[in-house]
């Protein structure tokens, strides 16, 4: 196994990802590839350069490509804080629509009851016609009565 580290486990963090960082993280999680060229070995029927090369190549993609902790954490605060701004801008949105709901609302009943006072007039110009009609109709009767008593 001569590309493999001594150990048989990768832990990957942000000092095995970047030579540069000097700060020390722990690791998000292990890989054991000494196991994995064993199992390529055992139960893919690898040879053993194979298992130790596809070994070595996975340990080197996943150690290079694997966020650390701090850097899945401030992930995280962003997400967070993208769902806060989220959060207060639909509050916002509904206490706008509250508000436009309850002046529809308010209009509505408004008109109803402008509707309501107009119905109230027409009635009233409906009974006076109806009487004034009535009166008419009362009074041609009486007229006839008398032309034809006479």
């Amino acid at each position: 196994m001569r590309d493999l580290p001594r150990q048989g486990w990768l832990l990957l963090s942000p000092a095995a990802a970047s030579p540069l960082r000097q700060e020390a993280h722990s690791p998000i999680f292990a890989f054991d590839i000494l196991k994995l060229a064993r199992d390529l070995r055992e139960n893919a029927a690898f040879a053993p350069e194979q298992a130790e090369g596809l070994a070595a190549a996975i340990s080197s993609a996943v150690q290079d490509n694997a966020p650390a902790k701090p850097e899945t954490a401030a992930g995280f605060v962003s997400v967070r804080s993208e769902i806060t701004v989220l959060r207060t801008d639909l509050k916002m949105a509904f206490a706008a629509l509250r508000t436009d709901a309850s002046a529809s609302q308010t209009d509505t009943r408004n008109e109803f009851a402008a509707i309501r006072s107009e119905m109230m007039l027409l009635e009233q110009r409906m009974g006076v016609k109806l009487g004034g009609t009535l009166a008419a109709f009362a009074s041609i009767l009486i007229a006839a009565m008398r032309l034809l008593v006479h």
